[in-house]
């Protein structure tokens, strides 16, 4: 993965973490496409010598990646998660749960459907 993400080239050399949430695979309109949150990550040590230091991360990058099978993936900076779970959301009801991930999923594909115009 991180050498893919390199190869986008999104803030060459400004991150040095990347994490991954939500992998989704599906078909959208007879073309198979994969969609990632990810977020990219510039990690620095703060303080003073005498202190010591403490290990920072500051979020350079968070956003969707969607990797189409015949064409160039596409990357959305964005704040929404793709196919996720509100936080809102009482993960205990459980229908509460599949109506917030479904509803994240219809949202993410108005995206898609401009996209793949």
């Amino acid at each position: 993965m991180e050498r893919f993400l390199e190869s986008l080239g999104l803030f060459q050399g400004k991150w040095e973490e990347w994490e991954v949430k939500d992998p989704y695979e599906g078909m959208y309109q007879g073309i198979h496409f994969n969609a990632v949150n990810i977020r990219l990550y510039h990690v620095y040590k703060a303080g003073y010598i005498r202190d010591g230091y403490e290990k920072r991360k500051e979020v350079v990058f968070k956003g969707l990646v969607i990797r189409y099978e015949d064409a160039a993936p596409t990357v959305l900076k964005t704040d929404h998660d793709f196919a996720s779970i509100a936080d809102d959301v009482d993960v205990r009801d459980i229908d509460a749960v599949k109506k917030s991930y479904i509803a994240s999923l219809r949202g993410d594909e108005t995206a898609v459907e401009i996209i793949a115009c």
